[in-house]
């Protein structure tokens, strides 16, 4: 088996797409006439205590003498939107009459909105407006409160209850796959696959965790554990993409039908589709616009992954096709139609998530989107852990080869096919 290439650094961009954070603490310096801050959905409130809560507190610092006036300005949706296609000076009018512009004064200050949602969830959107253009430097801190009292918005509320169930899920997962392993060593059968597996399931696990303490603390601060988000981004990213490629390679029958029928061919797809996707990662957080709630999979750069995952589906099932009729054991063909059938709904599960979630209203679609994605990850790593269970796994897969001695039988393997062709 050719080794799965290790998917570069650059992965970890991707949690610049995925959420930001509430409380944001930054130094503005620019001559741009109006800049983007941060956004809030606040929830329903309807008692004085929920009302109380839900605000936006602003402190700020002007270290140099201001130019010429400038203002925090704080629209809805419905108002950010209206706001797009106007000049500056016109934007702030419209967050004055809305009771959303301050004046940012050379000697500091702060400011309290209270932003109530009765109606509906929607966003609230903050922006520095300065108009004039000139240099503006300013120092600030933005808090952004829910009516819970939590740092949570609306479209974040449930994450952290999603990844722990999750990370207990994994746990009792992980746990299964070990004693899996065990029971093959006992027979002195340990599987490739089942090493993989585990191996796979250990660092879903580990995101899944990071995850968990990054939510934990978030509501909190609105900050939460960067560095535990980072990390876990990362690995669970990778895991993503090195389970697809694995399933690539057992439908090539390396596990089960033995040998490469087109190794180098092989390696190259397996290359390709890393670099692609590393390529599309890259180019997510290159063109990423934070203020817009846009689906991401609705964006050039999402459709292309989406294109990507069902170019890995093709190659999948063109793949098995040709192992099944290399294939000439009945119980082993019957396994590659269950592996197919399942895994091929699998392949299909991202673009029907990404379908169905561009229905699903902005405040909800993170959540709705991670827990979907953690769903169907789980679902696929389950029929992987059923297709080597000892029981039956045996019947199916070759037992653990040291790198070695899988060499020396692939380079067999190769003479034999060459005085076969000769």
């Amino acid at each position: 088996m050719p080794p799965l290439p290790l998917l570069p650094l650059p992965l970890l961009a991707l949690l610049v797409v995925a959420t930001q954070a509430r409380d944001v603490r930054d130094t503005l310096d620019t001559a741009d006439g109006f800049t983007f801050v941060v956004k809030f959905c606040y929830q329903v409130t309807d008692t004085a205590e929920e009302q109380e809560n839900a605000r936006m507190d602003i402190s700020w610092a002007v270290p140099s003498a201001l130019a010429s006036p400038a203002y925090f300005t704080v629209f809805d949706d419905s108002q950010w939107a209206s706001a797009a296609g106007v000049d500056c000076w016109a934007k702030v009018d419209a967050a004055k009459q809305a009771g959303g512009a301050t004046p940012i004064t050379a000697s500091g200050g702060v400011a309290h909105y209270h932003l109530l949602d009765h109606v509906r969830h929607r966003f609230w959107y903050l922006a520095v407006a300065n108009c004039n253009e000139t240099r503006l430097k300013v120092k600030f801190d933005v808090q952004c409160t829910n009516a819970d009292g939590t740092e949570f918005s609306c479209e974040e509320k449930g994450l952290l209850p999603t990844y722990a169930v999750f990370l207990a899920l994994y746990i009792v997962l992980l746990c299964t796959a070990l004693v899996s392993d065990f029971l093959f060593w006992l027979k002195q059968s340990l599987q490739s696959l089942s090493l993989l597996l585990t191996v796979l399931l250990v660092l879903l696990t580990l995101a899944c965790m990071l995850s968990t303490i990054h939510w934990a603390t978030y509501g909190n601060n609105g900050i939460g554990c960067k560095g535990c988000y980072i990390a876990g981004l990362l690995v669970d990213s990778t895991v993503e993409v090195a389970f697809m490629l694995v399933l690539l390679v057992a439908a090539q029958g390396v596990f089960i039908t033995g040998g490469f029928k087109h190794a180098r061919l092989l390696a190259v797809v397996i290359s390709g589709v890393s670099l692609v996707y590393v390529v599309l990662y890259i180019t997510a957080v290159a063109t990423y616009d934070k203020e817009s709630s846009r689906a991401f999979f609705a964006s050039p750069v999402g459709v292309l992954m989406l294109v990507t995952r069902l170019s890995a589906l093709v190659l999948f099932a063109a793949s098995l096709v040709l192992t099944y009729r290399r294939e000439t054991t009945p119980f082993k063909r019957h396994f590659y139609i269950a592996f197919g059938s399942f895994y091929s709904v699998w392949f299909l599960l991202l673009p029907a998530v990404a379908f169905g979630c561009s229905f699903v209203h902005e405040t909800t679609r993170l959540k709705t989107v991670t827990a979907l994605h953690l769903v169907a990850t789980f679902v696929g790593f389950v029929g992987w852990l059923l297709l080597v269970w000892p029981r039956w796994g045996h019947k199916f897969f070759h037992k653990y080869l040291a790198p070695a001695e899988q060499a020396r039988l692939l380079e067999e393997q190769a003479l034999c096919d060459s005085n076969a062709d000769m």
